[in-house]
């Protein structure tokens, strides 16, 4: 049986004829090696000290194995041509496949057509095969509000290979609108986190799940054209934030309930000539409570 260092480092079964037996002992002593006998009068050695008996066991014709222990067991897949390059091709793959886009994902698109914001994204620099190394987040967001006027917002975030681009559409008239009256910006009334913006006219300056500050400026009406060229407008659109905060009221302990029951009759007098005659009366007292007498 293999010894435990063979069978980490590996070995072989020799096995030679019984006439060649005595010149097989006499090489393994006068190159100090050791083998173990095994049953069927085969010997094992070590892989190492069959590197150094290789040449002289061809002189005793001696029948060898194929190399055996775990290392031929773990490189057997590479003496195999084809599985060998598979395997580097795969290895090489894996390296170089992550580093690069494999899907763009538009979202929030109503009246854009998807195929032109993709195209509008090729030329910013984004599209499917492109390394991540060479793509800035921010300078194709910045490109892509400038390419296409109806966005008024954008943000890219990357999951994996997989570019998730996420849109806001400007509404109303899709051109900025000349300056008529004084510039304003839309700021932010109460500290809160943002849940949706709408821009009709400015440039967004915050994206959904922002944390804005009271007086913080959320739509800008300061607008830079593709020139560089900052132009000024009324900031118009809608910022719908969460913001938490304690709401009190005051609730009497006393509770007063005033209900108004049908009227009933309880009495009908004829008066004639100063005689007052009694025609009717209800002698039975009221079901419950108290009543005002409004009338006679």
């Amino acid at each position: 049986m293999a010894g435990l260092d063979q069978i980490l480092f590996g070995y072989r079964r020799i096995s030679v004829a019984d006439e060649a037996r005595t010149a097989f002992a006499n090489l393994l002593l006068s190159m100090h090696v050791s083998a173990h006998p095994a049953r069927g009068g085969e010997y094992l050695i070590s892989e190492r000290d069959y590197r150094r008996l290789s040449e002289r066991l061809a002189e005793l014709e001696a029948e060898i194995s194929p190399p055996l222990g775990i290392p031929s067991v773990l490189l057997r897949p590479f003496r195999s041509r084809a599985v060998a390059i598979g395997l580097l091709v795969g290895m090489l793959l894996n390296l170089v496949l992550p580093s690069l886009v494999w899907d763009v994902r538009i979202s929030g698109n109503a009246s854009l057509a998807e195929h032109t914001v993709k195209q509008a994204l090729a030329e910013c620099g984004l599209e499917v095969g492109v390394p991540w190394g060479r793509i800035d987040p921010e300078d194709v967001e910045y490109r892509l509000l400038e390419a296409i006027d109806g966005i008024a917002w954008v943000n890219i975030n990357r999951r994996g290979s997989v570019a998730y681009v996420e849109l806001v559409e400007r509404q109303g008239a899709i051109s900025i609108p000349e300056v008529t009256d004084t510039y304003v910006n839309v700021v932010s009334s109460a500290d809160c986190v943002i849940d949706e913006i709408s821009v009709r006219s400015g440039v967004a300056q915050v994206k959904v799940g922002d944390t804005v500050k009271k007086g913080e400026v959320l739509i800008s009406g300061a607008v830079k054209d593709s020139e560089g060229r900052v132009s000024f407008c009324h900031a118009e659109g809608t910022v719908k934030g969460r913001c938490y905060g304690e709401v009190s009221t005051f609730v009497s302990e006393n509770e007063q309930i005033i209900e108004r029951n049908e009227p009933k009759l309880l009495e009908v007098r004829l008066n004639l000539f100063k005689i007052s005659l009694n025609i009717f009366k209800n002698y039975g007292n009221y079901e419950d409570g108290c009543v005002i007498i409004e009338d006679k």
